[in-house]
């Protein structure tokens, strides 16, 4: 009965610590681990494609199967925005998020023009991750497991982001969309599902030929 006692007690005292997370609590940390998620894939990338230029002919580490295969993405021309590598780029946003998020968990406040700027930069990169994402899987016809967990980061802290911003009122001051920003502060965790549940779909069925082996079972 003691014990009993003693494991009510403590999920309780869980249950009570996970009501207290609030994205302002939550969202340096999110920073943080998903800014060095970020950073250390794109720096991935960058070593696996300088392996691929001196062998080649070789295999790279992030080759896992017919769909995912990174020597297919990283030389394409769809890799190089502006005459700069893609992941170099993602080196260096993924820096600047993680170290807002050190210094947000530090106790610092930033400008509201730095978030705002944050949330543009944000909404930027999204675009951009759904151009890459059509032209991975209807243009060329491969994905990469390390841009994936890319564009995965850069979903995360966007809308954790959005959220933080809207608890913290540094959303722009516009009444013409306020209503728009309440419906999707209200919805966030509902977007975010359903935009990883949209892309998985996508994925499943134009890579069918090789993701249905996986479901003969059901036939």
């Amino acid at each position: 009965m003691y014990n009993t006692n003693m494991n009510i007690n403590k999920l309780d005292k869980v249950r009570s610590y996970f009501k207290k997370l609030t994205p302002k609590k939550v969202f340096p940390i999110i920073l943080i681990v998903f800014g060095l998620i970020g950073a250390t894939a794109s720096l991935t990338i960058n070593v696996e494609k300088t392996d691929l230029i001196k062998h080649p002919q070789e295999s790279l580490s992030c080759d896992l199967n017919p769909v995912y295969s990174c020597a297919q993405i990283i030389n394409t021309k769809q890799s190089t925005v502006l005459g700069v590598s893609n992941e170099l780029l993602g080196i260096a946003m993924f820096t600047v998020l993680l170290t807002s998020g050190v210094v947000l968990l530090a106790g610092a406040t930033l400008k509201p023009w730095y978030w705002q700027l944050f949330l543009t930069g944000m909404m930027g990169f999204m675009g951009f991750v759904i151009w890459l994402f059509y032209q991975s899987v209807y243009s060329i016809g491969f994905l990469c497991i390390l841009c994936s967990t890319v564009w995965f980061s850069g979903w995360a802290i966007t809308t954790s982001g959005f959220a933080w911003l809207y608890d913290m009122k540094l959303l722009p001051k516009n009444i013409k969309f306020l209503s728009f920003f309440t419906f999707i502060r209200k919805n966030i965790i509902t977007i975010w599902i359903l935009f990883i549940a949209t892309l998985a779909v996508l994925v499943l069925s134009h890579f069918w030929y090789y993701y249905g082996l996986y479901f003969d079972f059901l036939n």
